[in-house]
C-alpha cells in the first residue's frame, strides 16, 4: 500500500504532462500538503548543504515507506495543525546537474547503501536548464538505514517532517517482528497387533486414538525453542506416545501431559513432529473429537490453530 502510494506520486510528476501539473502544484486547492510519502525541496539548496539534505531524506523515506522528493517547489507551514504545503515554484537551476549529483550521493549516503532510487529531470519548458527534479526512494528491505551524511545517524519520514525516531520505534527497526508462518497436520498413526486401551491408575479402561502431529516452518525465518500445546475438551488425556510402548496392551496413565518441546531451532521448510495419544471415556467421543493447538517459540507470539479429527490426514494454518 505504502509503495503504491509514493508510486503513485512518482508517475503523476514525471508523467507526459509532468512539468505542467509541477508547476501548477502551488496553486491547487486544497492545497497540496507534505505527508509521509511526499517531500518538497527548494531547488535553491546550497551546494555544501546537499549531501546532508539527501542522506537524511534517504534514511527517513527508506526506514518508513518509501516516497518521492520533488526538488524545485518551496514548502511553507499552513492550517491547523500546521503542515507543509506546496507555496512557492524555486526551480532547480540545472535540472541535469542536479540530477547526477544526486545520483553520485545515493552512493555513500546511507549504510547500507539503498537499492532502487529513480531519480528524473523535469525541465520547465523544452530546451531550459530549469525545473524540477522528482525521486522515488523506495521502501528499505534492510532496515534500518543510517543517514551518513546527516547530522543525526537515523531518521524517520513522520508526516511531513524526517524526524529522529523515539526509541520505541528505532528500536522495532533494529529488532523487527518477523512473520512467522507455521502449518499443522494431524496423521493417525496404526498400533500394532494387540494395543488394547489407555488403563488410568485407579483402575479406568479409556478408548484411545493415536496420531502424528507435524508442525511445519512455512515462513522464511528460523523459529527457536518450539513447544506445542495441545488440548481437547472431550479427552480425558493427552500424552507423547513413544513407539517402544507400543508393545504393552495397556498402559498406566498419570495426570495431563498436553506441553511438548518440538525443536531447538526449527529451520524454514522443515517439520518437527510429534506422537500423540488421546484417550476419551468411551468410543463414540473418539469419531470426531476437536483439538486446539498452540505453538510458542523464542520471541514469537502465541499461534493457534483447532482441528476437526476424523481419522485421516487434517491440515491446518496457524494464526
Amino acid at each position: 500500500m505504502a509503495e503504491s502510494i509514493a508510486q503513485n506520486y512518482f508517475e503523476k510528476f514525471t508523467g507526459p504532462d509532468a512539468a505542467t501539473v509541477l508547476s501548477g502544484i502551488i496553486h491547487t486547492n486544497p492545497k497540496t500538503f507534505e505527508d509521509n510519502w511526499l517531500d518538497f525541496k527548494s531547488g535553491f539548496t546550497k551546494p555544501e548543504d546537499l549531501e546532508s539534505i539527501w542522506s537524511k531524506v534517504l534514511g527517513a523515506m527508506a526506514n518508513a515507506g518509501g516516497g518521492v522528493v520533488v526538488w524545485g517547489i518551496g514548502a511553507r507551514k499552513h492550517g491547523k495543525p500546521p503542515v507543509d504545503a506546496a507555496h512557492s515554484l524555486e526551480l532547480v537551476p540545472d535540472v541535469n546537474y542536479l540530477t547526477s549529483r544526486l545520483i553520485e550521493i545515493c552512493h555513500f549516503a546511507t549504510d547500507p547503501p539503498l537499492a532502487g532510487i529513480q531519480v528524473r529531470p523535469i525541465p520547465k519548458a523544452k530546451g531550459s536548464n530549469e525545473g524540477f527534479v522528482v525521486c522515488l526512494v523506495p521502501e528499505g528491505r534492510a532496515k534500518p538505514y543510517e543517514s551518513l551524511k546527516a547530522e543525526k545517524p537515523f531518521y524517520l519520514r513522520m508526516g511531513d517532517e524526517s524526524r529522529k525516531p523515539p526509541l520505541p520505534i528505532l528500536r522495532q527497526l533494529f529488532y523487527p517482528k518477523r512473520a512467522i508462518r507455521l502449518g499443522i497436520e494431524m496423521e493417525p498413526v496404526t498400533l500394532t497387533t494387540g494395543f488394547n486401551r489407555v488403563m488410568t491408575k485407579d483402575g479406568q479402561r479409556l478408548e484411545s486414538i493415536c496420531f502424528r502431529i507435524s508442525v511445519r516452518n512455512l515462513g522464511e525465518y528460523t523459529v527457536e525453542h518450539l513447544l506445542l500445546r495441545t488440548q481437547c475438551d472431550t479427552a480425558q488425556s493427552l500424552m507423547q506416545w513413544d513407539y517402544s510402548r507400543d508393545k504393552h496392551k495397556e498402559i498406566d496413565i498419570d495426570g495431563l501431559n498436553e506441553i511438548t518441546p518440538l525443536a531447538i531451532a526449527l529451520n524454514p521448510k522443515l517439520s518437527s513432529t510429534v506422537k500423540v495419544i488421546a484417550s476419551f471415556k468411551d468410543k463414540a467421543a473418539t469419531k470426531a473429537p476437536i483439538f486446539h493447538l498452540s505453538v510458542y517459540g523464542k520471541d514469537l507470539s502465541p499461534l493457534s490453530a483447532e482441528i476437526k479429527y476424523k481419522g485421516t490426514l487434517a491440515k491446518s494454518e496457524c494464526l
